[in-house]
């Protein structure tokens, strides 16, 4: 006589493993999501915070549609509050991630970097990176 078999395939056992499959795929492709965005705030955090600076410094700006500062605005503030200089490269991520337009971030970039040192509100060092505005002399 043979063994009795150990679990016996039904249709419901079946549809239980469908149902609990679907389940789980809809947990993941949410916890999937959150991620994703987690990620996202992970990196907009990096370059708000600055990557070379070893010591963390939050800069309170708000973007654009929220609070209205201007590029020029907001330029000079990253450059005035940063620890240390501030590459252009660094400075155009800061700003996308705030909200500004890559369109605002090409001529009228230099154009507003330019006015800001002719106008002594930030100071644009040798290496081309940016940083508070000269002392008054």
């Amino acid at each position: 006589m043979a063994d009795a078999p150990i679990f016996t395939l039904t249709s419901q056992k079946l549809a239980d493993w469908r149902g609990e499959k679907e389940l789980l795929e809809r947990d993941i492709a949410t916890r999937q999501k959150r991620l994703v965005e987690i990620n996202e705030r992970l990196k907009a955090a990096e370059v708000l915070m600055g990557k070379a600076s070893g010591e963390a410094t939050l800069f309170e700006i708000e973007a654009p549609s929220s609070s209205g500062a201007t590029l020029i605005d907001t330029i000079e503030k990253i450059a005035n509050e940063s620890p240390s200089p501030v590459p252009k490269a660094e400075l155009r991520d800061r700003l996308t991630a705030l909200g500004f337009p890559p369109s605002s971030l090409t001529n009228y970039f230099y154009t507003v970097i330019m006015r800001l040192k002719n106008k002594q509100r930030i100071t644009v060092r040798p290496d081309g990176s940016l940083w508070r505005a000269p002392p008054k002399s």
